[in-house]
């Protein structure tokens, strides 16, 4: 009897030992990193072309997610985070673990954002 091979999820990447969902190395991946880049350089661009992109549902998503990053920075109780941004569990608990990758998309955004060190603020 031939031994199960152990399933993987064929859409799991890995770069610098994090796991990334989407494969950013074909040529669409390429296109919209690429159409990222281009528009992070003028701020205004960059808010019309997620406007564009994004739902404001998914918008608004993005914003509690990166939010809820900065909040656990600052060691916020899960309770409170939930509360603020209407966040569930699993989903502060997911952003949690990828905040512990210093290799990570949070992380690194954070750390670029508030170089001398991430401080409270009032929201």
């Amino acid at each position: 009897m031939k031994p199960k091979e152990k399933f993987t999820n064929p859409i799991t990447y890995h770069y610098n030992d994090v796991s990334i969902l989407y494969n950013w190395n074909t040529p669409h991946g390429q296109d919209l990193a690429r159409a990222f880049m281009v528009a992070s350089k003028k701020p205004d661009l960059m808010k019309i072309f997620l406007d564009d992109l994004l739902s404001k549902n998914e918008l608004e998503q993005c914003d509690s997610r990166l939010n809820t990053a900065y909040l656990l920075c600052l060691g916020t109780p899960y309770d409170f985070i939930r509360e603020l941004t209407g966040q569930s569990y699993t989903t502060i608990a997911r952003i949690s673990k990828k905040l512990c990758h210093k290799n990570g998309g949070y992380y690194s955004v954070l750390q670029e954002m508030y170089p001398t060190g991430i401080q409270y603020l009032d929201f």
